[in-house]
């Protein structure tokens, strides 16, 4: 009896170090996927702290110094232009100012939206509408260009969206398919109208992303960007910032490219039901 008795016991004893040894081990794993997330938050704000000062150190310092420079060249010697080269500067200067002002819109967006700033207000919004606003931006660039854009969105088709978000999702695909595509190429808006979410497409028949790209170009910590073919620059910022929106709105965006023939950027939204 005496040894039955001490037998149960240390069985009890060992059932309940083991228990406890368990419990540790959950504890221990809760604790490793805490660090693991936020060693991922740090390296993430680290990627955004290094993306910001790049883009005001480079990508917003080059373009000014352009344009100041071809200003005071203008100023120097201009009674010895003629209208032609007249025009040529100032074709540069509206060029690389128009590339800067879209590139601190972008900016101001992106700062906004880290520091949380930016409050979601979803309504009813139709889509047709909000992408003919964003053609009608970029219409007289893809005229310069010879590039066409195309609409295939329904006329009533109602998201749950915020608005604002949404339309710089498109205003950054736009820009860039315009920026990417050829002269004589086509660029095309097209939504697709599912139970729950509606799936919007920006195709371009351009210069595309190479395949060992293609993963990178939505990342912040990948520093992905390149020259449009008109010389255009480009940070990714526009990129980031819609995967941002189209995510706080409830969708997802992904990317679908071959190089040499152009790329499809889609995302969804939620479907306003009435």
């Amino acid at each position: 009896k005496a040894f039955l008795k001490a037998l149960i016991k240390r069985l009890r004893n060992s059932s309940i170090l083991e228990e406890k040894l368990t419990q540790n081990s959950v504890k221990i794993a809760h604790q490793r996927d805490k660090l693991n997330k936020q060693k991922q938050e740090l390296e993430e704000l680290n990627a955004t702290k290094d993306k910001f000062f790049t883009i005001i150190a480079h990508d917003l310092k080059n373009p000014f110094n352009t344009v100041i420079g071809l200003a005071e060249l203008l100023i120097e010697r201009f009674e010895t232009y003629d209208s032609k080269k007249i025009h040529e500067f100032v074709s540069q200067i509206h060029k690389f100012s128009q590339n800067t002002y879209n590139l601190l819109e972008n900016l101001l967006e992106w700062a906004k939206s880290q520091t949380g700033k930016v409050e979601l207000k979803k309504e009813k919004v139709d889509m047709y509408e909000l992408t003919m606003e964003n053609i009608y931006l970029f219409e007289e660039n893809a005229a310069k260009k010879g590039v066409e854009i195309l609409i295939n969105v329904d006329v009533g088709l109602y998201a749950l969206v915020d608005r604002n978000m949404i339309k710089t999702v498109l205003r950054n695909l736009m820009s860039n398919a315009v920026k990417y595509t050829n002269t004589g190429d086509k660029i095309q808006i097209s939504a697709k109208k599912g139970n729950n979410v509606i799936e919007m497409c920006v195709s371009d028949t351009g210069v595309g992303i190479p395949a060992s790209s293609i993963d990178h170009v939505l990342r912040i910590d990948s520093g992905f960007s390149t020259q449009g073919t008109d010389e255009e620059t480009g940070t990714g910022l526009g990129l980031i910032i819609s995967k941002e929106f189209v995510e706080k709105n409830g969708g997802t965006i992904y990317v679908k490219s071959e190089e040499g023939k152009g790329s499809q950027f889609f995302f969804t939204i939620p479907v306003y039901k009435s």
